[in-house]
């Protein structure tokens, strides 16, 4: 519709306001035209009528009604169906049941996590309510960023297909002395038992933000991403329940320094050309973790980082990295519970350090440092509680630590075996 002047202004000046009559002034009110009384009418009811035609429904979930007198709110209720059927004509703009939809493969609900993600930002998630994102078997690449985040997350989780066999474990990352090598064999690896995997190139990655849960999934790259799969802030903790990182750039997994991650089932990264493990928040392992033939450190904890270990059983094991296996920054802390392995590292001679910490806090009681060069090293005021530490024909403790155990040296730094 068009703006319809009025009459006595037409047509030297097509754009002229109103002006309302004042006899006491001697002014002359404005000319109404016809066209401006009545198509303000038409393009209303217009929309009214278009609305229940088509059958929708305001945010109350009520039937859009014909035109009428009797009721002032049409063109609101009717904008909001719009709304709605902008998003999906068949349901409404609250989800307060438990739904699911698929992801990728013929028939799905959507082409790829973008689309899924874009459709559930229409969307509010009560506390009744949760969405289920499945993807089923097969190798799915994306060129783009895949940004996971929702006010609502925490009740929304994404699940790639049940696994083959039993969970990969550290006996099955391979360490030949090769890191080419052993990166083929552990992707194939990967791929033999996580049959759902998200392959990102030309630098494209996963970032997630707030606190889902991903199940049974293999995140893949190129090596040319920093941080393949990245957790940032949340109030919540992120769940992983069964994920592999394999192939990233500099650094396969990140935790940012707001972002907090639990691990149920496995978590493993390899084959990345920087380190494994990049933690600048808190990783809680609630099950195994292993981190292997990463071209730098196993894991890296930067300052305010944490890694805390819930029970022994929950192994976080450090095989073949081409660093140390972990390095603590100062300002972090490692708290592991007999459950630390940490070998094979360095693909050069003399190998790396099992455990480094440099003005950190690290407890490892009963920890596993084999093939190690030396199995941990304390600077600059580090403390490490080592107790009972594991020792084998290869073992390298003790007395192969640095400062020897038990003294202080190298910066008020001390190792407690």
């Amino acid at each position: 519709m068009q703006y319809n002047a009025p009459l006595d202004k037409l047509p030297a000046n097509p754009n002229a306001s109103y002006v309302n009559g004042d006899p006491a002034q001697g002014l002359k009110g404005s000319i109404v035209s016809a066209e401006s009384v009545e198509m303000d009418q038409r393009e209303v009811v217009e929309v009214i009528t278009r609305a229940n035609a088509r059958g929708y429904t305001d945010f109350d979930n009520v039937l859009c009604g014909v035109p009428s007198n009797s009721d002032q709110q049409q063109l609101r209720k009717a904008i909001e169906g719009f709304i709605k059927a902008h998003v999906s004509p068949q349901e409404s703009w609250i989800i307060d049941t438990m739904i699911t939809k698929t992801v990728h493969g013929s028939g799905a609900d959507f082409p790829d996590l973008k689309a899924a993600m874009y459709w559930l930002s229409f969307y509010k998630i009560t506390q009744n309510g949760w969405v289920h994102f499945t993807i089923p078997a097969g190798q799915w690449t994306y060129t783009q960023n895949v940004h996971i985040r929702h006010p609502d997350l925490l009740r929304v989780d994404i699940s790639g297909a049940p696994l083959i066999g039993a969970p990969p474990t550290r006996d099955d990352f391979q360490w030949t002395g090769n890191i080419t090598t052993d990166n083929t064999n552990q992707y194939a690896m990967l791929r033999s038992k996580i049959p759902t995997e998200l392959r990102f190139t030309s630098g494209m990655k996963m970032e997630v933000t707030g606190a889902t849960t991903l199940y049974n999934l293999l995140i893949s790259g190129d090596r040319t991403q920093t941080a393949l799969l990245a957790f940032n802030g949340s109030e919540h903790v992120t769940g992983v329940n069964g994920v592999a990182v394999h192939g990233s750039g500099n650094g396969g997994l990140g935790v940012g320094k707001d972002g907090s991650l639990w691990t149920a089932t496995f978590l493993t990264v390899s084959g990345c050309a920087g380190a494994g493990i990049d933690i600048a928040g808190g990783l809680f392992l609630g099950s195994p973790v292993v981190t292997a033939s990463n071209g730098a450190q196993g894991a890296l904890i930067r300052a305010g980082g944490v890694i805390s270990q819930s029970a022994p059983a929950n192994t976080f094991s450090a095989k073949g990295n081409n660093g140390d296996g972990l390095f603590f920054q100062s300002g972090s802390a490692g708290s592991f519970m007999g459950g630390l392995f940490s070998y094979y590292h360095g693909y050069a001679t003399p190998p790396a350090s099992g455990l480094r910490a440099d003005g950190a806090h690290v407890s490892t009681p009963n920890g596993y440092f084999a093939l190690n060069n030396p199995g941990i090293t304390a600077t600059n005021g580090a403390n490490v509680f080592a107790q009972g530490t594991g020792r084998s024909p290869t073992d390298s403790l003790p007395p192969n630590c640095s400062p020897y155990p038990n003294t202080v040296g190298n910066g008020n730094a001390m190792i407690e075996l």
